[in-house]
């Protein structure tokens, strides 16, 4: 039996050492994710409507108008589900905030114009727990910005990727312009 795939666009930030060893003793102990994708932005929702073909040039035109940038998360807070009874622990960023909405907002245009959910504002994040009680989601949170974190990376490109399920599979990837190997 064929399993439903669903395509998603997402960043993977770059993070020092020490910063990525954090955010993954965080997400190994609350994310149920941690095994399947390593941190990252999401910036495009699961979609089993679009050919990965064109999303992979609608991307790939969209990272043309849009240069690296650096993001640095210093706050964690917490969001309901919409679509379950889970609420999710994000780290949101201080600054790359408006670049990461921006990228967002251009990626929804075009041939994924109908799939925007208006209902559900977007925020960017990294996903770093869910919980099914939201009194522990909070008390985590609390506990993150109480000992007061900055967690600075860059975002250099962006990976079209394929779930299906218990598989992440990263079809293509594409350089924000202005990326710089080093």
């Amino acid at each position: 039996m064929e399993l439903p795939m669903s395509l998603l666009v997402v960043a993977y930030p770059k993070f020092a050492p020490h910063d990525r060893a954090w955010i993954q003793s965080i997400r190994e102990r609350y994310d149920p994710h941690f095994e399947l994708i390593a941190p990252h932005v999401t910036l495009v929702f699961p979609n089993d409507r679009i050919d990965a073909k064109l999303l992979g040039q609608h991307v790939g035109q969209v990272c043309q108008a849009f240069s690296a940038f650096r993001f640095v998360a210093r706050t964690s807070i917490i969001v309901k589900d919409h679509f379950s009874p889970l609420t999710h622990l994000f780290l949101v960023p201080d600054e790359g905030f408006s670049q990461v909405v921006r990228l967002h907002d251009a990626l929804y245009r075009g041939p994924l114009a109908a799939d925007l959910i208006l209902e559900v504002p977007f925020i960017p994040h990294i996903t770093i727990g869910a919980f099914d009680a939201m009194s522990e989601a909070k008390a985590q949170a609390d506990a993150l910005n109480q000992a007061s974190f900055s967690l600075a990376c860059s975002i250099t490109t962006l990976s079209l990727i394929q779930d299906q399920g218990q598989e992440i599979r990263t079809l293509e990837q594409f350089r924000l312009a202005g990326f710089e190997a080093n």
